[in-house]
């Protein structure tokens, strides 16, 4: 009854499995041989226990890869019992997989970036492929390429289909088994790397395009108490092997000029303070600033939507799709970095822990503990604030009266106005603090609660203006005042921060303070990519801003005509017109989204990639350009 059933459900043609499995096998070997280009480099400067790991990765990736194909027309040979099929579905399958892994390669070899949603919209019309700027050298080879894989592919699917070469059936079984423990390595050393931080084994995340990692790094400590490294996590690996991901930021040295300028420098950040809440009723004390002090940048966004990714593009000048490498690898900001080689004082002071988010393993990586100042006796976040401004004002009263000789960099992270917000009973004027829930509620009320709170630090900012202005340290300091990102309150649909690359969301203040220098208004677009360029510039730094930036000096004459902004999941090209949102998974390469200025999907969408088709290709290269090649 049972083999009756079975043989109904399942056919006995064992044979047409077996050599679809022998297609598979073939078509994983012709995968291998599209990706040895990129693997080459990786080989040549690893070790050779990396070497081999790396080669058994190769196959078990490809082999995983194909093998899904070989599942998917075995399958539908088992409903229709067509063999015709099951073998036309099969080339498809896996002629189509190898030319994703082909034009893979090749825009990996262009920006040093697997195939994604912005590459994507960059070869697909109507912008066309000619927007990634191919030589007729590379064209020709892309094409013999294509033409090479189609004839392999060809050539495969008849040696199966006849038969011409015949396993016998313990060759197969041995073969299948050899495969399974090369795919039970490649996972097993993926886990051990991920465990004790080995960056050279976890580069294939990098390498190979929808690689599907094993972790065990949370059962290990559950079940076997094994912590793993939770320390310095990539230190112990050895830098020659790091050939993928591994950045080359900044691209060369920077050289500081010997008669330039010490100023210090201020930079004060008030988390989630949106564009539209620098005003007399909000702020009055920093609108007094900007009016009559400062340059005002009204044009400004920060590089992204949440605290992270906004700091680190003011800090290190570049797009956030970095930040990863960076905490990985604890790779400094050129800028802080900089400041140290000129002899700068340091003064970092945040109401939040800088473990999370991991600035002190990123942009302050190559700092003191000392110089470092994130923990308090208290919880609560506006007592904190009112610490850090209480330590500031302390500290340049003595620097008034003449004690230190240092120029110094004074970093201060408020988190008051950052949701949940918080402010002394004294400011509830508009909405109570229990008014609302952190997590939601009408967005009205969560509004006014979040406008007491930038009362509140307003007060604070206007105290740490008068320890600077109304001192002999307004002669050599430069002030700045910002955000990490804006703040959003329903009116687009979208509560807090990092839901969106709306305006509310990613348009904030820039006050800058410069001795000497008027109070001014800058409408053109500016971003915190250009705070960098802005300080380096003034230290005199010989390089140009490119060798350690996307941004340019907030200064200069131009603006820019496109900016970026990132989240953990996709970064945003933003213009005076539209937002093109790019998901940064290659899973989702075709979600990518084409909104106006005002976040309603665009009309013309096609059109719109075809407008900024020579910016999105400069922007494709920028998030490549800081990796080593």
């Amino acid at each position: 009854m049972f083999t009756s059933f079975f043989s109904v459900l399942l056919p006995t043609d064992r044979q047409l499995f077996s050599l679809l499995a022998l297609f598979g096998l073939w078509s994983a070997f012709v995968s291998c041989l599209i990706f040895l280009p990129a693997l080459a480099p990786v080989l040549q400067n690893a070790s050779p226990m990396v070497r081999a790991y790396l080669l058994a990765a190769t196959v078990s990736h490809m082999a995983m890869l194909n093998a899904a194909a070989v599942l998917i027309a075995s399958a539908a040979y088992i409903l229709t019992r067509s063999r015709t099929v099951a073998w036309s579905l099969a080339f498809a399958l896996m002629l189509a997989l190898n030319l994703f892994l082909l034009a893979d390669a090749y825009a990996f070899s262009i920006f040093r970036l697997h195939l994604n949603a912005m590459i994507l919209s960059l070869a697909l019309p109507p912008t066309g492929w000619s927007s990634l700027d191919p030589t007729s050298s590379a064209v020709l080879k892309l094409a013999l390429a294509f033409g090479v894989l189609l004839l392999a592919q060809i050539a495969g699917l008849l040696w199966a289909m006849r038969g011409a070469v015949r396993l016998k059936r313990r060759a197969l079984v041995g073969l299948a088994c050899v495969l399974i423990a090369i795919v039970a390595a490649d996972k097993a050393t993926y886990a051990y790397g991920d465990l004790f931080g080995r960056r050279e084994i976890l580069q294939v995340d990098k390498l190979f395009q929808l690689y599907q990692p094993f972790t065990v790094k949370r059962m290990a400590s559950k079940t076997f108490g094994i912590k793993g490294n939770k320390g310095n996590a990539y230190a112990a690996s050895d830098p020659a092997t790091l050939a993928v991901g591994q950045l080359a930021y900044p691209l060369r040295p920077i050289e500081l000029g010997q008669d330039s300028a010490r100023h210090n420098i201020v930079l004060v950040l008030l988390d989630a303070w949106r564009f539209d809440m620098l005003n007399e009723a909000v702020t009055p004390n920093l609108d007094v600033f900007a009016r009559e002090h400062a340059t005002t940048f009204a044009n400004h966004y920060s590089g992204g939507n949440t605290s992270r990714f906004g700091v680190f593009s003011l800090l290190y000048g570049l797009p956030g799709s970095y930040w990863d490498d960076a905490l990985k690898q604890r790779k400094g900001s050129a800028l802080i970095d900089t400041l140290a080689t000129a002899g700068y004082e340091f003064h970092i002071t945040s109401s939040v822990d800088l473990r999370w988010p991991e600035f002190r393993k990123t942009a302050f990586v190559n700092l003191a503990e000392a110089d470092i100042r994130d923990a308090f006796d208290t919880k609560i976040k506006h007592k904190r604030d009112r610490t850090l401004t209480d330590a500031f004002a302390a500290f340049a009263a003595k620097r008034a009266l003449g004690q230190g000789n240092k120029p110094f960099f004074y970093f201060l992270l408020f988190d008051s106005a950052q949701s949940p917000y918080s402010y002394p009973e004294e400011y509830e004027k508009l909405a109570s603090q229990s008014a609302l829930s952190a997590a939601g509620g009408d967005g009205l009320a969560h509004a006014n609660r979040y406008r007491n709170a930038l009362r509140y630090l307003d007060q604070l900012c206007g105290e740490i203006l008068r320890a600077v202005l109304d001192t002999r340290l307004a002669t050599n300091t430069i002030l700045v005042f910002t955000s990490a990102h804006g703040e959003e309150f329903d009116e687009l649909g979208f509560l807090d921060d990092s839901s969106a690359f709306t305006v509310g969301q990613t348009k904030v203040p820039m006050l800058v303070f410069w001795p000497d220098r008027p109070p001014a208004r800058v409408e053109r677009l500016t971003s915190h990519h250009d705070l960098a360029p802005t300080l380096l510039g003034m230290l005199g730094a010989n390089n140009e801003p490119r060798d350690y930036s996307v941004g340019q000096d907030l200064f200069a004459e131009m603006g820019q005509s496109y900016l970026t902004s990132a989240n953990w999941d996709a970064t945003a090209y933003i213009d005076a017109s539209n937002v093109c949102i790019f998901p940064a998974e290659s899973s989702s390469m075709l979600s990518t989204e084409i909104r106006d200025s005002e976040n309603r999907p665009a009309d013309k969408p096609g059109e719109v990639l075809k407008r900024i088709r020579p910016n999105l290709s400069r922007m494709a290269q920028d998030m490549g350009r800081f990796y080593r090649r």
